[in-house]
């Protein structure tokens, strides 16, 4: 089924990502949750213009959609509680390594292992070359990059590192999967103990997956994952493109997930080369990424193809190829049971060999397109259509 508001979806020309604040509490991203986001929040709610997001439910603490005076409680308590955090820096040449600014940890996987629950890890600006495995179950982490940290010579004088304030850019610190077989970061999740995780402000690539949010080995599925202002590119293998895994950027399973304002490019995998299901997700927030130039090597979905219930928000989503000498949903595929609704995307230039170049809602799917803005999508099949928007099998339209 496919509800689809035509009357909003070419009025505009361009498109503005909008970002909202990451829902772990830390709004100035400045990666402490502290008096500074208490003022962004409270300023909000009194109207104040400068504090004035465009996005509805900014600041939203407890998950309801909204924000009011009990997420202002929520994060005065949040900032109140006395932090816990480790830091990581490849530069730390000194024989000690114990998660504080003079004795970083040298590899994140050395400080994700030691994490205990409510750490927050600062990560300094380097190129971090390992696989990342966190198993998640009952923890609520946060990975944030982009600090200075110091220099080997710093570390071995015992001064340690600047971890008190970080650069916004997430080509400062890199993940770079050691083992192309193998995700650059996973999370699998064991046990029923709530969980919670966020990755903000790095470069993820050079893995199987950049980013697997684990449905094989995690039961319950994972919950509660923020991925946000990541650079995630170059993961899975062009020279092996057969053996490409659906979610080659972000590999998707699990509940209240959310991609924010990430830059997802240049993938390539199976199903969803940039962001794919691995398994159907619940409540999932695509919002404010730039998923661009991604390549699929199975027969549906360039760059995004998903199941579920999720909701797709001021993202661009261009460039994006199916591969194979047929295939269709050359931007986004949406299938399977579940309410997914695109609202306010633009979705340029992509690509599929047979049907559906920008948009292809398979049979039995339903969707909600609301004021997006689909041009200059292409196919190789003219005489089927749909080089836009194609809806399989039966379906209702409403205009």
């Amino acid at each position: 089924m496919l509800l689809c508001a035509l009357w909003g979806c070419l009025q505009s020309s361009g498109l503005a990502l909008e970002t909202g604040a990451p829902p772990d509490g830390d709004l100035d991203r400045d990666g402490a949750v502290d008096g500074g986001d208490l003022t962004l929040l409270a300023g909000f709610l009194a109207g104040m213009p400068p504090f004035a997001p465009a996005w509805p439910g900014w600041g939203d603490m407890n998950g309801d959609g909204g924000s009011g005076s009990v997420d202002l409680l929520l994060l005065r308590l949040r900032a109140q509680a006395v932090p816990v955090t480790l830091c990581v820096d490849d530069d730390n040449d000194s024989t000690v390594q114990d998660g504080t600014a003079i004795h970083p940890f040298r590899t994140l996987q050395a400080a994700v292992d030691a994490a205990p629950p409510g750490c927050t890890l600062k990560v300094a600006a380097g190129e971090y070359i390992e696989n990342v495995s966190i198993a998640a179950g009952g923890k609520h982490l946060r990975l944030v990059g982009g600090f200075a940290g110091g220099t080997p010579e710093e570390y071995l004088a015992g001064i340690g590192g600047d971890f008190s304030s970080r650069v916004l850019d997430p080509t400062a610190t890199v993940i770079r999967g050691e083992n192309r077989a193998l995700p650059a970061v996973e999370l699998i999740r064991s046990g029923e103990a709530p969980m919670s995780l966020v990755v903000d402000n790095f470069r993820i690539t050079a893995g199987g997956r950049g980013v697997l949010l684990d449905a094989a080995q995690s039961w319950p599925h994972v919950e509660n994952v923020t991925l946000s202002h990541n650079l995630i590119e170059g993961n899975g293998d062009p020279a092996a493109p057969d053996a490409g895994a659906d979610g080659a950027g972000v590999g998707v399973s699990g509940t209240n997930i959310s991609i924010l304002d990430n830059v997802i490019r240049s993938n390539h995998g199976g199903r969803g080369a940039g962001i794919g299901r691995v398994a159907t997700p619940e409540n999932l927030l695509i919002r404010g990424n730039l998923v661009e130039d991604n390549h699929c090597y199975s027969d549906h979905g360039g760059g995004i193809a998903l199941d579920g219930t999720a909701t797709l928000a001021e993202n661009v989503i261009r460039g994006n190829r199916v591969e194979l000498d047929y295939g269709w949903g050359g931007g986004v595929l949406l299938f399977g049971s579940g309410l997914i609704t695109l609202t306010g995307n633009r979705v340029e230039g992509n690509h599929a060999p047979g049907i559906g170049g920008g948009v292809f809602v398979d049979e039995g799917g339903t969707a909600v397109l609301d004021h997006e803005m689909i041009v200059g999508n292409t196919t190789s099949a003219p005489d089927k259509g749909g080089a836009g928007i194609y809806v399989d099998g039966g379906w209702d339209w409403v205009n």
